[in-house]
């Protein structure tokens, strides 16, 4: 149970340690899982192999051994229950991670969304100030014309070239 438990800490504590960088982290928790789920097959044959015998051993064991029996059963039954929380608490460990990977993704989608939607506002704001400038030259152009074409021939100003 101590490597369980060591192998446990150490990946749960991986995560947490920022000071590593990204591959090596990567490289770690890889390998700490492997250790992880070794030491889990391992604890699992051995359970295997320990019911076997505890079985066998209350078929055939008299009065006085079935008190050391009933011991080592309760010890087992022990040992297995820490087994199942370290498991727990690995299962727990991948679940925040995983939720903790998807807010990042949401986080960065976000992000780049709300960038997009500035940059399209902007642009948007762009188009809007272009076209209103352009019906304002427009306009302008319009208003000259009319006020030439409207003003009495006399008080009409046309520029002559000077040479």
């Amino acid at each position: 149970m101590g490597i369980l438990e060591k192998i446990v800490q150490s990946l749960t504590a991986a995560t947490a340690n920022t000071a590593s960088s990204r591959s090596s982290r990567a490289a770690s928790r890889s390998e700490l899982e492997m250790q992880y789920k070794a030491q889990v097959d391992v604890i699992h044959q051995l359970e295997g192999k320990l019911l076997t015998q505890l079985q066998h051993q209350k078929q055939t064991a008299i009065d006085k051994d079935k008190t050391t029996l009933i011991k080592l059963s309760r010890d087992f039954e022990r040992v297995q229950a820490r087994a199942k929380q370290f498991q727990e608490k690995v299962a727990r460990w991948h679940k925040q991670e995983a939720a903790a990977a998807v807010a990042v993704v949401d986080e960065t989608a976000n992000t780049m969304a709300s960038e997009n939607s500035a940059e399209a506002s902007q642009q948007n704001y762009y188009e809007q100030m272009q076209l209103q400038l352009e019906e304002d030259v427009s306009d302008c152009i319009s208003l000259s014309f009319s006020l030439v074409l409207s003003a009495p021939p006399s008080t009409v100003y046309l520029p002559t070239s000077t040479l």
